[in-house]
């Protein structure tokens, strides 16, 4: 059975959650010698 649940116009304007733009440039910060945690190695999913 196909879903044909549409999204509002609005969601266009919902900026993008902090932890994705923190989750982008995770790798940059592990390079420069930087800690990251990452819950994945916490949560079982």
């Amino acid at each position: 059975m196909e879903s044909r649940i549409g999204t509002a116009p609005r969601v266009a304007d919902i900026a993008p959650f902090h932890v994705m733009e923190v989750q982008t440039a995770a790798p940059a910060l592990e390079a420069a010698g930087r800690p990251v945690a990452r819950l994945t190695r916490f949560l079982r999913c």
